[in-house]
């Protein structure tokens, strides 16, 4: 099988991801969640993560810094601290997959 994911692994990735975010609300610790792709999509989805108590957002990576720069904005506005920037290159978010803080990864880059 291919690295890629289909439809069915991805809405069943993204239904983890949630379950998990809902449940930051009942847990004692915070759940940590970087985005990759601070583009329009991501943004949005860091706007209502940003209004869910338990949930930070520590790690952001777009390879336009201005949307990683806005991005880092949404986290330091909701008085979470500056999220770590990954933008050197298409490849940097492989440092962010690598952190071992994160309890999730939402990935909003273009399809294509």
């Amino acid at each position: 099988m291919s690295g890629s994911m289909n439809r069915r692994q991805f809405l069943a990735a993204s239904a983890a991801l949630a379950g998990a975010v809902t449940a930051a609300a009942q847990t004692p610790r915070p759940v940590r969640v970087g985005v990759i792709g601070t583009g329009g999509r991501g943004r949005s989805l860091m706007y209502n993560l940003a209004r869910i108590a338990g949930v930070e957002m520590p790690a952001v990576c777009d390879i336009d810094r201005r949307a990683a720069a806005a991005a880092a904005s949404i986290v330091t506005r909701a008085g979470q601290p500056e999220p770590e920037r990954y933008v050197k290159n298409e490849h940097d978010y492989k440092r962010l997959l690598e952190r071992e803080d994160l309890d999730g990864v939402i990935i909003a880059t273009p399809w294509g």
